[in-house]
């Protein structure tokens, strides 16, 4: 019986289907964590982007207040201190 069971060849292309579905499956999962990421990225920059201009703008920036800039960077970068990226 083990024999025979060993010879049939009628249920290969399902077992091919399955490992195949693994594979598209996995691949697609990784599109969507990478897509996903860099979109979170975009955001993190635009954030930084608007708190050093802020920053600028609160303190009136000249080339002595660079103190002032960047402890009022750092109290508007807190807010988002809780995103974390593994790259």
């Amino acid at each position: 019986m083990f024999t025979r069971f060993m010879q049939d060849r009628s249920g290969n292309i399902a077992i091919i289907f399955a490992l195949f579905i693994v594979a598209i499956m996995t691949v697609s999962g990784l599109a969507i964590d990478l897509q996903r990421s860099i979109s979170a990225k975009s955001e993190i920059q635009a954030a930084l982007d608007a708190a050093s201009l802020a920053g600028a703008k609160a303190v009136h920036a000249t080339a002595g207040d660079k103190k002032k800039v960047i402890a009022h960077l750092n109290t508007c970068m807190t807010h988002k201190s809780s995103i974390f990226f593994y790259f």
